[in-house]
């Protein structure tokens, strides 16, 4: 919209283009054409600014949009990795759970050196696969908060865990007595400090007797443990044989005098 005015010695021209105001004074008597083309002039001005307004406004509106979908892009790939993940966690929490279920069950007739090697092997990779298992799981959960959601929560690892530390210690019990039973009772007796053996047999006795208790609801496990604490109650009697055969004060002489009495040969 173009205004103009006329005054005696001033001419005042006022241009409006897209809201806002262009105003060109004049001084003086003006002709007609030069009035003409100063008008053009400033119209065309006002356009060309106005142009590189709207088309500076564009491209920032343009690269905001972008922006809004490329953050809306990267957020649901986010989203999508994070219940990939969710999904391979609960398949090997169902798997983990479903192996300690049958490993809970094992009730071997005799306690061989094999099987209980076995077992423990077993147990310590079910060991290692939970405790995976729960840095997993916080690594989801910082995911999830980072996202706004609700942190899940699977009890069921909690109870894997717990069961999972149980038959450890029965396994590694069993194990360990009989590695250090074959030791004690059939090994030299020279370099055996009975203090110390008397302090582990009374420690997995301790053990053992807890076991029993704590697998009362479990049949199998509660056998081994009940086996396992009959064999160590069993050796603790000869504990105090084993003190006396152990003090350094016994001379050649003596061992001698002791193998005769044995009838066969004794390792010292």
């Amino acid at each position: 919209m173009i205004e103009t005015e006329i005054g005696t010695d001033v001419i005042v021209i006022g241009i409006v283009i897209d809201t806002e105001v262009v105003i060109t004074v004049m001084t003086g008597t003006t002709g007609i054409e030069d009035l003409i083309r100063t008008v053009s002039d400033v119209v065309e001005e006002a356009v060309a600014e106005a142009h590189q307004v709207i088309v500076a406004h564009t491209r920032m509106t343009g690269r905001e949009a972008r922006g809004k979908k490329s953050h809306t892009r990267k957020r649901d790939q986010v989203e999508e990795s994070l219940r990939d993940q969710i999904d391979e966690f609960e398949d090997k929490m169902k798997s983990t759970s479903k192996e300690l279920e049958h490993f809970m069950k094992k009730d071997p007739p005799v306690l061989t050196m094999d099987e209980m090697r076995s077992c423990v092997q077993t147990i310590d990779k079910l060991s290692t696969r939970t405790q995976e298992a729960v840095e997993t799981l916080r690594e989801i959960n910082q995911e999830e908060v980072y996202l706004d959601w609700d942190p899940s929560n699977y009890p069921v690892l909690t109870k894997i865990g717990t069961q999972v530390e149980k038959f450890s210690t029965l396994w590694h019990l069993a194990l360990d007595f009989h590695e250090n039973y074959e030791k004690w009772y059939f090994g030299p007796f020279k370099g055996l400090d009975t203090a110390v053996i008397q302090k582990q047999v009374e420690s997995m006795y301790s053990t053992a007797c807890q076991l029993s208790k704590t697998f009362n609801d479990t049949p199998a496990a509660r056998r081994i443990a009940e086996t396992v604490r009959g064999k160590i109650e069993k050796f603790r009697t000869h504990l105090p044989v084993l003190h006396t055969l152990c003090n350094p004060g016994l001379r050649n002489r003596h061992w001698d005098a002791i193998a005769e009495a044995n009838g066969s040969p004794i390792k010292y």
